[in-house]
C-alpha cells in the first residue's frame, strides 16, 4: 500500500508516542522491529489456539497443531478431524440444547439485532453469496457445531 500511495502521490506523516505505536502502518514500509514484534504475537496468540483445540477437542498437541496450519474446513472435514461434533441448523442446536445442556424445551427463540453496521467483511460477503446471508439465514450455511465450539469450547469456563 505503501508503494502504491507513493506511486500516484500521496505522503503521509505519522506521529507516534513510541517506536512500535501504530505498527504494522500501511503507510510504510514495517521495520525489522517491528516485524519481530507483530511475529511474537502472531505466534503466541497461534500457541494459544493449539493449546485450546488441544485441550477442549481432546486432541494431542502434536495433531492440535497439524490440523491448525491455517487452513480452511468444512463442516464435514472438520466433523471428521474431530474439531466439531456433528453438522445442522437452528433445529440440531435446539436438539442438542435440549438434550445436552438441560435447556426446557419449547422455550422460545429470540432473533436479537445489534443495530450495528456492517462492517468491510459482512459487506464482502454479502457482495459475494447475497444480503440473505446476513438477513438470519447464516445458520443455515454454518455447521452447528460451529456455533457450538464458540458458545462453549471456546467460551470462558
Amino acid at each position: 500500500f505503501a508503494g502504491l500511495m507513493e506511486k500516484v502521490g500521496v505522503e503521509s506523516e505519522l506521529v507516534r508516542s513510541g517506536p512500535l505505536k501504530g505498527e504494522p502502518s500501511l503507510f510504510a514500509p514495517m521495520t525489522p522491529r517491528a516485524r519481530d514484534a507483530a511475529r511474537r504475537v502472531v505466534d503466541e496468540l497461534h500457541a494459544m489456539f493449539v493449546r485450546l483445540v488441544s485441550d477442549r477437542r481432546a486432541l494431542a498437541p502434536a495433531e492440535a497443531s497439524r490440523l491448525a496450519d491455517g487452513r480452511v474446513y468444512t463442516g464435514a472435514m472438520a466433523a471428521e478431524a474431530g474439531l466439531i461434533d456433528g453438522l445442522g441448523g437452528v433445529a440440531e442446536a435446539v436438539a442438542w440444547l435440549e438434550e445436552e445442556s438441560g435447556v426446557a424445551a419449547g422455550l422460545p427463540l429470540v432473533d436479537i439485532s445489534t443495530g450495528r453496521r456492517e462492517g468491510l467483511l459482512a459487506r464482502l460477503v454479502s457482495a459475494v453469496v447475497g444480503d440473505a446471508v446476513w438477513a438470519g439465514d447464516i445458520e443455515r450455511i454454518l455447521p452447528m457445531s460451529v456455533w457450538r465450539s464458540y458458545r462453549t469450547d471456546w467460551g470462558p469456563g
